[in-house]
């Protein structure tokens, strides 16, 4: 019983101890050692040293962690390299933009040996780029409008084209010219008409062999033209068709009293074929085709053959 009694109390005195010892620690008032301090509850390793807390901005400052440290030189790397990728992106649009932009124009020929003025083409190039300032950057150019634009200008420009970097904000612009395939001598001017049966005045080709002879008679005032837009356009598509069936066209000429007809000569052929401009070109030399192949078939030799009736062919017997 003693010794019993003695080992409760040694269990009472312990446990007395212990409670007075945390409420000592825990007691307003009360100083905290160094080595109780490093094991309260809610503390930190990082925080383990000197602690001060801000009742105002209710912050813990302490001396930062080695990973608080690789943590903030992530943040500030990241950071860097953002300014650095956004700077280099814009270095990159802004070198784009100045390499694609025309500010100077330089002017080349497809199509032609004897180079004619380029400097009256690059004004008019320059013109256009000036009315639309958008289309200076070359990817943003618009060929077809340009070569509507240009053509108004010079009737013998058939296409306009944007060839690329010609030098430091200078684009490289290819100019296709009309080649003539009929001529035209009206008084002092002379006229030319190229296979699409486009009219113009400026001819750096050669002369083409095919003339228009005009017989109708018809009196004109100098400085304006005798014939339509529509007119010219038909001569030339069907001298063009016709040479591309092998049918060398040697003049045309418009017959006396009328405006609205004309009379082609084929080399080889003794008889003239008389067309009509109110009929496609391309039935008509068709129906052409077919009158030299027949009458040769024959061997008969007409004065001439009338095509400008569909599906028929109307000619006169020599005598």
């Amino acid at each position: 019983m003693r010794l019993l009694n003695k080992k409760n109390s040694t269990k009472k005195s312990s446990a007395q101890r212990r409670r007075d010892s945390n409420h000592r620690r825990y007691s307003p008032g009360s100083t905290y050692t160094k080595l109780d301090n490093q094991y309260r509850r809610g503390r930190t390793i990082a925080a383990s040293g000197f602690m001060q807390k801000n009742a105002a901005s209710d912050k813990i400052h302490g001396s930062p962690s080695p990973r608080e440290k690789v943590r903030k030189l992530n943040n500030i790397r990241r950071k860097v390299m953002t300014f650095l990728g956004v700077l280099g992106l814009l270095t990159i649009t802004l070198a784009g933009l100045i390499w694609s932009f025309t500010a100077s124009v330089v002017v080349t020929f497809s199509n032609s040996d004897r180079l004619p003025d380029k400097k009256v083409y690059e004004k008019t190039i320059q013109e256009y780029l000036t009315k639309n300032p958008t289309e200076r950057l070359r990817f943003n150019l618009n060929d077809s409008h340009l070569t509507e634009f240009v053509t108004k200008a010079h009737a013998e420009v058939s296409s306009v084209k944007q060839e690329g970097f010609a030098g430091f904000a200078s684009s490289n612009f290819s100019i296709e010219l009309r080649r003539p395939v009929v001529s035209w001598q009206v008084g002092r001017s002379l006229y030319f008409v190229d296979k699409d049966g486009v009219s113009f005045s400026r001819n750096v080709f050669d002369n083409p062999s095919v003339k228009i002879v005009d017989n109708s008679g018809v009196q004109h005032t100098s400085g304006t033209a005798i014939a339509s837009a529509r007119f010219l356009g038909f001569v030339g598509k069907s001298v063009a068709l016709a040479q591309d069936n092998n049918l060398n066209v040697t003049h045309a000429v418009i017959p006396a009293g009328t405006s609205r007809q004309v009379e082609l000569s084929v080399r080889g052929v003794p008889y003239p074929f008389i067309l009509s401009i109110d009929r496609s070109s391309a039935e008509q030399i068709e129906d052409v085709m077919r009158s030299i192949n027949y009458f040769g078939r024959s061997g008969r030799s007409p004065q001439y053959v009338d095509v400008r009736v569909k599906g028929k062919a109307f000619f006169r017997e020599r005598e």
